[in-house]
């Protein structure tokens, strides 16, 4: 590896265009040899020969400001990051016409705090996964919470994130929250809050629309876990911090899933509502249902390459990601049982509060079921939750009417039903593999899980 002379197509010879997506947070660069960062850099994949340069690069844009620009390229195995700065060293990027995004204020530009999703009391979504660690981005393989730990570590799950609209920021924990060994507890459990993780910050947050990403400023402030900071863990030797930003992957009035990079790997930290309604806050009255809208699910396609957003019943079998049995992505949701087991996995109350009775909804789903042996099914069920517990549509809840027999083979399923009278808890899916027989097991992989409001 030396300076040399540049080689084709690498060398600029290419007729490129570029195209940045605020609302992706994705930047597009056309044309062979066309590249940002290093050459070899390409999305799925690093190139060790010329000859196999690529015509287009999508990379994420993590940060985006007229004095750095932060892109993030996933290659397969993990991620690439590249941080750049304009070259002539003003704040404008080299140009001296302005974009729309030097031009169009975000939340954290207005000062103006009322408009933004985020204003309201967050907590960690109830449910298995959501929180994990992992090597790359969205990668909960080193470790994710179990539905048991939402008990477990319940006095962790209660506690408040909350963004108020004067842009201050409070950690809300109550007489205990969870307790790691760094913070002199004597084992893992929980206690009362360590300062300066105790909430005795006076926070301040501060949301980047256009670069994605959200800042917490105040000693010992932070969302999710407290020992992750940016670039390590305080229980590996890393100082508390001061402020901390989270790159923001989804936000919207229901769910916020956050990422941040602690050097070795990434954590991801799943939000919802306290008050499990829209907007991330309460609006002091009521609200009035006028129905939901659009897709229900969340990572209904699995391609976060894990089962955030499912609610998890292993009962004997396994629940788990896969990447070798697909249908049109990277990842699908796997359900395995053996004799005389069955498991599932469901999006759970959905569109709660939302959801009018009488509406109809659209159901689909991929299937590949692969059995041995006899009394191996399938089955999907939809309910239309009532508020205080059970369901509006008992006896009408078995999608298709009956057991889905595995055929070996993606097949695409497709339903539509009516809400029910009550749907004030909203309405949930099931996706159950059962073995009944005295030999059996079945292997169930699951894409592309759909619920739409019909048009």
């Amino acid at each position: 590896d030396s300076c040399g002379a540049l080689v084709a197509p690498h060398n600029g010879s290419a007729v490129a265009t570029y195209s940045y997506d605020a609302v992706a947070n994705t930047l597009t660069v056309d044309g062979l040899g066309a590249h940002i960062g290093l050459p070899k850099v390409v999305n799925g994949g690093e190139i060790s020969n010329p000859a196999n340069a690529v015509s287009s690069i999508v990379y994420e844009v993590i940060e985006l400001t007229g004095n750095v620009m932060t892109l993030d390229i996933n290659f397969g195995p993990g991620y690439w990051r590249f941080k750049l700065v304009p070259a002539d060293g003003d704040s404008t990027g080299g140009s001296t016409t302005p974009t729309p995004a030097d031009t169009t204020p975000t939340p954290a530009d207005t000062g103006d705090n009322n408009d933004s999703p985020l204003v309201g009391d967050w907590k960690i979504a109830p449910e298995a996964a959501a929180l994990g660690v992992g090597p790359g981005l969205g990668d909960a393989s080193w470790w994710a919470n179990s539905a048991d730990d939402v008990n477990v570590r319940g006095c962790f799950f209660d506690d408040i994130f909350r963004f108020n609209a004067d842009g201050s920021f409070e950690n809300v924990m109550g007489g205990e929250t969870w307790l790691e060994e760094w913070q002199g507890a004597g084992a893992d459990s929980c206690g009362a809050p360590v300062a300066p993780h105790n909430g005795s910050a006076a926070g301040t947050y501060s949301y980047n629309a256009a670069a994605a990403t959200l800042t917490v400023d105040g000693l010992g402030a932070h969302i999710g876990l407290p020992k992750v900071v940016n670039g390590g863990e305080i229980s590996g030797g890393a100082a508390v911090a001061s402020s901390i930003v989270y790159e923001v992957t989804e936000l919207t009035g229901n769910v916020m899933t956050l990422d941040i990079n602690f050097g070795a790997g990434y954590w991801r930290f799943k939000l919802v509502p306290v008050n499990g309604g829209t907007g991330g806050g309460s609006t002091g009255g009521g609200t009035v249902a006028t129905g939901a809208e659009g897709e229900l699910t969340t990572n209904g396609d699995f391609e976060q390459g894990n089962l955030s957003g499912w609610e998890l019943f292993q009962q004997g079998g396994t629940l788990a990601v896969s990447s070798t049995e697909t249908n049109g992505g990277s990842w699908s949701g796997r359900i395995s049982v053996g004799t005389g087991k069955d498991s599932l996995f469901k999006q759970a109350n959905m569109a709660e509060g939302e959801v009018t009775p009488g509406q109809v909804l659209q159901i689909s789903f991929d299937l590949k079921a692969i059995a041995t042996g006899i009394g191996g099914v399938i089955f999907a069920e939809f309910f239309s939750e009532k508020t205080g517990g059970g369901v509006s549509n008992e006896g009408n809840s078995i999608l298709g009417g009956g057991p889905i027999i595995p055929t070996g083979n993606w097949e695409t399923h497709n339903y539509t039903m009516t809400a029910g009278s009550d749907v004030g808890a909203g309405v949930t899916l099931m996706l159950k593999a059962l073995c009944g027989g005295d030999t059996c097991s079945v292997d169930a992989y699951f894409d592309n899980v759909s619920v739409k409001v019909a048009p």
